[in-house]
């Protein structure tokens, strides 16, 4: 793991993921000493983006003390800044409704539709994800006819009530429009996003808004959909607990989640 800093660079942005990079396992952090952290990015000109495929309002809320935060929620198809909405992806109707035919064909995980304002699930929802439902979605609904609701649809959310994967994992890549891309966060979920909406190409985006370069970005992550953020700055960091193909692409390294690696590596990259 990394104990001193790299070499020296300029850094204008970082970015984290949260489940499994920037949350303890018990899906916490060190507030304290994260705002000792926070304060010297904010006096040195550094911008802190939040990149997750979570729900905007549920990122959000792990940061009410910190309001100049930029958020990638939903793997970047929404992009909030300190003033407000900045970016809004939809997936096509027709994707929407292909992605639907598929779920209703038989597959052993349930679809949520996250939406611009909400995220909705079907009523007869396999009651075991509940729980997992209501812990990643401030704003959620259990709906009658997924086919009804009438919400813009940011990304589709495939969840297992068993942590088994695999099936459905294999027959959404195969059958899928050609307009989407499925990864896997790490956890019990699979992502269903635009093919063309990642969080690298949303921080990309963002820093052309903001005058950053991406050279001056450094990131940290550790699932399938953190690959594309961490090849896209100029120092991407793979957390301990991360996934092989994560470290695959990765530039550095730092401790597991469970040991606030995040906090410790910018620590070291800050001189605190």
């Amino acid at each position: 793991m990394s104990e001193t800093p790299p070499p020296a660079r300029t850094i204008r942005l970082v970015a984290v993921d949260m489940d499994g990079t920037f949350l303890s396992p018990e899906k916490s952090y060190d507030g304290a000493r994260f705002a000792r952290i926070r304060q010297t990015m904010r006096d040195r000109g550094i911008t802190f983006v939040v990149a997750s495929g979570n729900q905007y309002w549920q990122l959000a809320g792990f940061f009410p003390d910190h309001p100049d935060n930029y958020y990638l929620a939903e793997n970047g198809a929404f992009i909030v800044g300190p003033d407000g909405e900045l970016r809004v992806s939809m997936l096509a109707d027709a994707t929407v409704s292909t992605l639907l035919d598929i779920f209703d064909d038989g597959l052993t995980i349930d679809p949520v539709l996250c939406g611009h304002h909400s995220a909705y699930a079907s009523a007869t929802v396999d009651p075991r994800v509940l729980p997992k439902l209501q812990h990643h979605y401030t704003r959620f609904e259990l709906v009658d006819d997924l086919r009804a609701v009438t919400d813009g649809v940011l990304k589709f959310t495939a969840v297992s009530p068993t942590g088994d994967l695999a099936d459905g994992l294999a027959r959404l890549i195969a059958e899928a429009p050609a307009d989407v891309a499925v990864v896997s966060p790490g956890n019990d979920f699979l992502d269903i996003n635009r093919v063309d909406v990642n969080k690298g190409e949303a921080l990309a985006w963002l820093g052309a808004q903001l005058g950053i370069a991406t050279a001056d970005m450094v990131a940290f992550g550790d699932g399938q959909n953190d690959i594309e953020m961490l090849q896209t700055v100029g120092l991407g960091v793979a957390m301990a607990n991360a996934m092989d193909a994560v470290h695959e692409v990765a530039d550095d390294k730092t401790h597991s989640n469970a040991d606030s690696g995040v906090l410790t590596y910018l620590e070291n990259l800050l001189g605190l």
